[in-house]
């Protein structure tokens, strides 16, 4: 198993480096990669994004997994949201140094290994203690951080600008699927989990209901996190549509 551990936030030599918000900073902390390196992940992950402000929670755990970080969510009520600072005391026996805990409070994600923390607001390794810390901001998150292998950070991605190309592609192809399900009054549900961003065609009522349709009571068939192959499935169900009679 890798011993992974926390590191001051990398923010670069130059400006193109640094993103100043904390999902990219957790990120750089874990691995080393700078904050703008890390905001390009996210980007390449979710290609509807063009810049990296506030993040979701599985665009964060996805990029992680992706550097060959396993990311395991801890079970934590939400219905009665405790304060970090009262999380840090009941947890205080599972805070051995070495295991690190990625934790969202305050709508801010911040790391704790230890009596050790690091956010991105204060960009350093400091003591739990610091008076940066909110340590009354409400805990929402709680995640464990672990990694059994080597860290394999997607340099192609992360140090590469023009990565914004991929994010470009996919949004013509979402703009082109979409086009199509609208006019052949087809539907594209997206389903957004902690690890992916999948999306599933589905054909109007007369088409599903169809005893020859082929992806009847089968839709992970139509669904992927590509949309160019999500264009290609709408071609395909029109393509049937077509040979059955069947109008939008």
């Amino acid at each position: 198993m890798t011993i992974l551990k926390m590191r001051a936030i990398n923010h670069g030599t130059r400006k193109a480096d640094k993103n100043r918000y904390c999902g990219p900073a957790v990120i750089s902390s874990l691995t080393g990669i700078t904050t703008a390196g890390a905001s390009r992940l996210i980007r390449h992950i979710n290609s509807r994004r063009t810049r990296v402000m506030g993040t979701h929670s599985w665009e964060v755990c996805k990029s992680l997994r992706l550097c060959g970080v396993t990311v395991k969510r801890i079970d934590h009520p939400t219905r009665h949201k405790i304060t970090l600072a009262r999380w840090l005391n009941q947890n205080i026996k599972e805070r051995t140094p070495g295991r690190i805990f990625l934790i969202v409070a305050g709508n801010h994600w911040q790391l704790v290994s230890g009596r050790r923390y690091v956010c991105g607001r204060i960009g350093d390794v400091v003591s739990i203690k610091h008076p940066k810390v909110k340590r009354r901001a409400r805990v929402t998150e709680v995640y464990e951080i672990t990694a059994h292998g080597t860290l394999t950070i997607p340099t192609n991605i992360t140090d590469n600008p023009s990565v914004s190309d991929h994010r470009k592609e996919q949004n013509r192809w979402r703009y082109k699927a979409k086009k199509l399900a609208k006019e052949w009054n087809l539907d594209i549900d997206n389903d957004w989990t902690v690890w992916n961003d999948e999306k599933t065609v589905f054909g109007n009522s007369e088409t599903e209901n169809h005893k020859d349709y082929p992806y009847y009571d089968d839709h992970e068939s139509v669904t992927s996190e590509n949309w160019r192959t999500i264009y290609r499935y709408c071609e395909t169900i029109i393509d049937f549509m077509k040979e059955h009679n069947i109008k939008p």
